[in-house]
C-alpha cells in the first residue's frame, strides 16, 4: 500500500495534482520566487519558495534513506545549512541548477521507491515521507496559485 502511495503521489497524484507535474512547467525564477512577506504577516512570516520546498523535501528523504540504512542522523549544522536551501542570486537562479534539482527529485522518488520496494527495508521512516511530501505539495501549489499559473489536473 504505501509503494502505491509513494508512486501515486509522483505519477497520478493522491487527492491532488502529481508532483511531478507540479515541478515540471516552472522556469527557474518561478520556482524561485517568494511572495511579498508584508502580505504573509511581516518579517516574521517564514516564506519558502517552490525551490526550497523541494530541497527540503530532498534533504529529509536523504536523511530518511540514510537512517533507515543504519546512517547517523543530521547533526545541527547539517540541517541549518541545507533544510531550506535556497539559490542566491541571479548566477544560482539558472536553468541547469533548477533542471539539476529536479532530477535530483525524480532520482529520490526512485531511491525512496526502491527502498519501500525491497521487503528487507525497515519502512518506520520512510512512511512518514508521505505525509511530509504531500503537505510540501500543498504548499508547492499555493504558491503556484499566487503566482497565477494554471491549475494542475
Amino acid at each position: 500500500m504505501l509503494l502505491n502511495q509513494w508512486d501515486e503521489l509522483w505519477q497520478s497524484g493522491l487527492w491532488a495534482a502529481p508532483l511531478s507535474k507540479a515541478v515540471e512547467d516552472l522556469t527557474p525564477k518561478q520556482a524561485a520566487w517568494k511572495p511579498d512577506v508584508d502580505s504573509l504577516g511581516g518579517e516574521n512570516a517564514r516564506v519558502h519558495s517552490i525551490w526550497q520546498h523541494v530541497n527540503h523535501m530532498l534533504f529529509w528523504r536523504e536523511v530518511a534513506l540514510r537512517r533507515t540504512m543504519g546512517g547517523p542522523s543530521p547533526n545541527e549544522h547539517e540541517v541549518a545549512s541545507r533544510n531550506w536551501d535556497a539559490p542566491e542570486g541571479p548566477l544560482e537562479v539558472t536553468e541547469s541548477n533548477w533542471s539539476r534539482t529536479c532530477q535530483q527529485l525524480a532520482d529520490s522518488q526512485q531511491q525512496v521507491h526502491g527502498a519501500l520496494a525491497d521487503p528487507n527495508t525497515p519502512i518506520e521512516r520512510l512512511r512518514y515521507l508521505i505525509a511530509h511530501d504531500c503537505y510540501h505539495l500543498g504548499q508547492i501549489m499555493m504558491l503556484r496559485g499566487m503566482m497565477g499559473l494554471k491549475a494542475i489536473e
